[in-house]
């Protein structure tokens, strides 16, 4: 009976001491599995702001280098750019320098012919309007006319009233090459350059006209007549061919200036800016050289019937 007295108590203890321990593990694991949901979820959280971070990250990295990318091609374009207006004032620079020198050069060798004409006489020199000199000498030559001495006395005759083939032989008149010449360049001077990258068509070029070849020493049984003929028609060959070359030289500026015009029009095109204008300039650059070729058939024919002359006038004195 006593026995049972002191271990009823003393279970009724353990079994108190029991229940608090439980409760307080139930409690604790209650905190734990408390604690790991919301960790759960904070990591959850986490993890969807950092994919949408890394997102935002990859959408700025590819703008990044698309901006790049963007900035490379340009400075590629502008350093091109750049070197293309370089080129094109270097090529202007030399063209006027070369058009100075043919210009000086071509009326130097005009100014020979013209003070090697002086004194020369023709038998007979037929004018525009029908009149005829008679032993016409040559005294001065300029651009408004010729002055002559003739058998019906002294006078000048104006560009206008001049057989086609003196006007020609010394450069004068309206036609005159030199003239044009000049006159083409005091243009290009006037003319103020919008764009440095335009192109513009090149001036007409000039070659310097050779100086007439001499006439060979003839044999005595040559008329008078015959060698002034013979003389006239190696000056007008001279003239003839200066012609040409110029044309020629001509023709290779406007096959610059056209392959020039459809460079700039790809890059315009590249750069998406108008193209009208450099199509337009290339066009008129082919249409140049049209004429330049049809001129150049024109001369050669020209050349090739005074050889003929040439060759026949020699037979003769000979």
């Amino acid at each position: 009976m006593d026995a049972a007295k002191v271990w009823t108590p003393l279970i009724l203890l353990a079994i108190l001491i029991g229940g608090i321990f439980l409760y307080r593990h139930l409690d604790l694991v209650d905190r734990a599995n408390e604690a790991y949901i919301t960790t759960r979820d904070a990591l959850h959280t986490a993890e969807e702001s950092l994919r949408v971070r890394q997102t935002q990250w990859d959408g700025i990295s590819k703008a990044v280098g698309e901006a790049r990318t963007k900035l490379a091609a340009a400075t590629e374009k502008h350093a091109k750019a750049a070197t293309t207006n370089a080129e094109a004032e270097k090529l202007q620079r030399k063209v006027e320098s070369e058009l100075n020198y043919l210009i000086n050069s071509f009326a130097d060798s005009v100014e020979k012919v013209r003070s090697g004409a002086l004194g020369t006489r023709l038998p007979s020199l037929v004018l525009a309007d029908g009149k005829t000199l008679t032993n016409a000498q040559f005294k001065k030559i300029d651009d408004s006319g010729i002055s002559f001495i003739h058998d019906g006395g002294f006078g000048t005759v104006p560009v206008n009233n001049l057989p086609n083939q003196i006007v020609e032989q010394f450069d004068i008149g309206p036609s005159s090459i030199v003239n044009k010449a000049r006159e083409i360049k005091a243009e290009a001077a006037r003319t103020p350059t919008a764009d440095k990258t335009e192109v513009k068509p090149p001036p007409t070029a000039v070659t310097a006209m050779p100086e007439p070849a001499p006439v060979s020493a003839s044999p005595k049984t040559g008329s008078s007549e015959d060698l002034e003929k013979l003389k006239k028609i190696q000056i007008k060959m001279a003239t003839v061919e200066a012609q040409i070359k110029a044309v020629a030289a001509n023709k290779e500026n406007w096959e610059t200036a056209a392959l020039r015009a459809a460079e700039m029009a790809l890059e315009a095109n590249f750069r998406g800016t108008p193209t009208s204008r450099h199509r337009a300039d290339e066009a008129n650059a082919r249409l140049q050289i049209n004429l330049c070729v049809q001129q150049t058939a024109q001369l050669e024919g020209e050349l090739g019937r005074l050889r003929v002359e040439e060759s026949a006038l020699k037979r003769t004195i000979n």
